[in-house]
């Protein structure tokens, strides 16, 4: 890596973290969203890009072990202070590098939410991930939806792309998984999204922490519009399943 792919790195590392600390506002959002995915996160799981972990709480009793993947060292610090039992383990790595030790274990589930748009290769990025999954388990994948409304502000949050459901079910697939189910959710979110697509910012930090509290607040009731399946949402929620040997 050059000295200008490193402080493209540490530029983009930076706003992560930022975005954290806003999405930290938003506990209702973390709990609405893995709630998809709750009756298949069970046995070990591993989480990429877990970042400060703010959705681990919502199915960390259901597991037996997680293994929290990220390349910010802070973030996982703060997750190893809110799990101090040990049953959640971190890991420091760049998914773009060497996966040797997340390829030595073999998991009942995989989480990634909104991980896949941030790789160039998200074909490569899926073979992988299906080599971690024990035969009938699971990957649950949260992604930004629809592709024509990709925007400066999916540019400055590190977006390559946003998904229509073929093209999230066809990469998927390609990698060796079986569809279970794909459904969009936040169809509010989008009008917002769409409202502030030319912001050069990440999608929370337009919004000020006393909105982003109000939200949370409202996030109960805005949930229940994930009901309306044929409304465009914000995300893609899918769970994918690597077939039996």
């Amino acid at each position: 890596m050059n000295s200008s792919e490193v402080a493209d790195r540490e530029s983009a590392n930076r706003t992560y973290h930022e975005a954290q600390s806003q999405m930290e506002l938003l506990p209702n959002y973390y709990r609405w969203t893995y709630k998809q995915f709750l009756p298949f996160l069970h046995g070990q799981v591993i989480e990429l890009g877990c970042g400060a972990g703010l959705g681990i709480q919502f199915y960390e009793e259901n597991a037996t072990r997680v293994y929290a993947v990220d390349y910010n060292q802070e973030l996982l610090d703060r997750i190893d202070a809110a799990f101090p039992s040990g049953k959640v383990q971190t890991y420091r790595l760049d998914l773009t590098d060497d996966w040797a030790d997340l390829e030595s274990l073999e998991v009942q589930a995989v989480v990634m939410m909104d991980i896949l748009e941030h790789f160039d290769d998200d074909a490569e990025l899926m073979r992988k991930v299906v080599r971690c999954v024990k035969p009938g388990g699971h990957v649950a994948i949260k992604v930004p939806a629809q592709a024509d409304l990709f925007s400066e502000i999916d540019k400055a949050s590190g977006h390559y792309r946003r998904y229509d459901r073929s093209q999230l079910k066809q990469v998927v697939e390609a990698a060796g998984l079986e569809t279970v189910w794909i459904r969009p959710i936040n169809p509010l979110g989008a009008i917002a999204y769409r409202a502030k697509r030319e912001k050069k910012s990440n999608f929370s930090q337009t919004f000020s922490p006393g909105a982003l509290k109000l939200i949370n607040i409202a996030i109960p009731a805005l949930s229940l519009l994930d009901h309306l399946r044929f409304l465009p949402g914000q995300s893609w929620v899918g769970v994918f399943r690597k077939p039996e040997v």
